[in-house]
């Protein structure tokens, strides 16, 4: 198992608040050549990362991310927790991005959610992020669970997409036929042990273990990427551990 080979799921969430600025730095000076993290989209139209749909664990707010505008999630997010420490800050679509700029060979798996393309529109989440992916286009691949939004975002440029499902079966082979992604992303637990990863125009990449023997046996079946939530420890694990710090 290689270090290139290894995907840090929403940064290095074992040690750090997942998808924080925190969590993405440490995996990206841990060695990380790849990133995911999610996206989230507020009220008046704000990419911002953040993985749940609710507020409440991120900012402690009981409402959807796309039912709050941008300045009332600061609000909340600027109040510390009941036990009197500080939230981590969530950081918008373009500071997230802007991580990338000491680290020229990582690469980011952008997810966009379901929430934010159903709440505003296939064609309208599409055009609030694509702004922002164009200063980072050799370093950003646009994933998501929604096929039809990769379909929007396809049409506003030539950005590498990734199709995200997590249940196998002949449904989900025909949507990735039709969608030509350059990546299709796998929950592993769903691929059935006898199962061959569909030939194709694509790579693999399955999500997530943090046991390096497991990892090592999907990489033998033909994935070619495997999310993981600790980065740090499963990089450690590589025949190749890299050096910590920037690239």
């Amino acid at each position: 198992m290689r270090s290139e080979q290894l995907v840090a799921h929403r940064g290095e969430s074992s040690l750090h608040a997942d998808n924080s600025a925190e969590s993405l730095q440490a995996a990206l000076q841990a060695g990380a050549r790849w990133i995911e993290f999610d996206v989230q989209i507020s009220a008046d139209g704000v990419p911002f990362l953040m993985h749940d749909g609710n507020l409440r664990r991120a900012v402690g707010l009981n409402r959807l991310a796309h039912h709050a505008d941008w300045p009332r999630i600061q609000r909340a997010n600027a109040k510390p927790r009941r036990n009197g420490q500080p939230r981590p800050r969530l950081l918008t679509l373009e500071e997230g991005l802007a991580l990338l700029a000491n680290f020229p060979h990582a690469h980011a798996f952008v997810e966009i959610k379901r929430a934010a393309f159903r709440a505003h529109g296939d064609d309208g989440a599409a055009r609030l992020v694509a702004p922002m992916l164009d200063a980072w286009r050799q370093q950003v691949t646009v994933i998501s669970f929604h096929a039809p939004g990769l379909e929007a975002i396809r049409r506003l440029g030539a950005w590498p997409l990734g199709w995200v499902f997590a249940t196998w079966g002949a449904r989900q082979r025909r949507i990735a036929e039709q969608l030509q992604p350059q990546w299709l992303f796998c929950d592993m637990d769903a691929i059935p042990p006898d199962a061959t990863l569909w030939p194709g125009p694509w790579r693999w990449a399955l999500y997530e273990t943090s046991a390096p023997q497991r990892a090592r046996e999907w990489l033998a079946r033909g994935a070619e990427l495997i999310e993981c939530n600790a980065i740090t420890a499963m990089l450690a694990a590589c025949d190749d551990a890299p050096t910590p710090g920037a690239a």
